[in-house]
């Protein structure tokens, strides 16, 4: 047997070999499910960002919240140094 004939330029090495999509023929019904679906994956995500966020800003109101407590009773003269 022999080998199928080669390309020239499959014996570039530099050359980036891939795929190029042209064209995809998908039903209209079938992408409106696709859709739907992805938008019902994303609402854990959705929630698990909302409660990070949440516990960042929260984490936040509790450092520079309590620092600015402390700031105004050092310029009132409550607290010493």
């Amino acid at each position: 047997m022999t080998s199928p004939p080669q390309l020239p330029e499959a014996d570039d090495p530099g050359r980036r070999k891939g795929v190029t999509i042209t064209d995809v023929d998908i039903p209209f019904t079938r992408l409106v499910v696709i859709i739907l679906k992805t938008m019902l994956a994303s609402i854990p995500a959705v929630i698990v960002m909302y409660a990070l966020l949440a516990a960042v800003g929260i984490g936040l109101v509790i450092v520079f919240g309590g620092l600015g407590v402390v700031l105004e009773n050092l310029q009132q003269g409550r607290l010493r140094h």
